[in-house]
């Protein structure tokens, strides 16, 4: 699993060769899940976690096809891009498409972790600060933050994309978690 992100990351580092789309990512909806609600793979220890829905003009699952790319959701701390930290599942659900307002619109969600408290240390590839060496810990639960969310996705070729950034406001978490 840690492969395939870092494949997928790495790719998308080198300049010139990432296209910046889709650049009309937004969030649908945010949602707590508990650990008795099976949702596609998640890890059974997870315990509850926040199912994130977004959508795009785009549709990324034929994109993806028709340039061999593969695609994961990141998320990191808005005020701390630069340290890393275990927030999102990397896997993007396709939910359906549906037709608003006279536009086509795909319709997508991925998982995020409420916490992280074990300490693990971040392999090199995937440093996003020199001198950090495990991941960053908390729990959004007590102590919420503004996320930020981007889709990115890429091949061995060095060929990639990457989606506008949005952001979840802490305010939209606390909300989310206290429902």
């Amino acid at each position: 699993m840690f492969t395939r992100i870092i494949l997928v990351l790495s790719c998308c580092t080198v300049a010139g060769c990432v296209s910046n789309f889709p650049n009309d990512l937004k969030i649908v909806e945010i949602e707590e899940i508990h650990s008795d609600t099976k949702n596609f793979d998640l890890p059974d220890d997870m315990g509850s976690a926040l199912k994130v829905e977004f959508s795009t003009r785009q549709d990324l699952n034929s994109y993806i096809s028709d340039n061999s790319f593969n695609m994961a959701s990141t998320a990191y701390f808005c005020n701390r891009p630069e340290m890393s930290a275990v927030i999102s599942l990397p896997k993007v659900y396709f939910l359906g498409k549906s037709n608003e307002e006279g536009e086509d619109r795909y319709f997508y969600e991925s998982y995020w972790r409420i916490e992280w408290s074990r300490s693990l240390e971040v392999p090199n590839a995937l440093k996003k600060a020199k001198d950090q060496s495990h991941y960053i810990l908390y729990d959004l639960s007590v102590d919420p933050e503004d996320i930020c969310l981007q889709v990115k996705g890429g091949n061995v070729t060095g060929r990639g994309f990457q989606s506008n950034v949005v952001t979840v406001s802490k305010d939209k978490l606390v909300k989310a978690i206290s429902k």
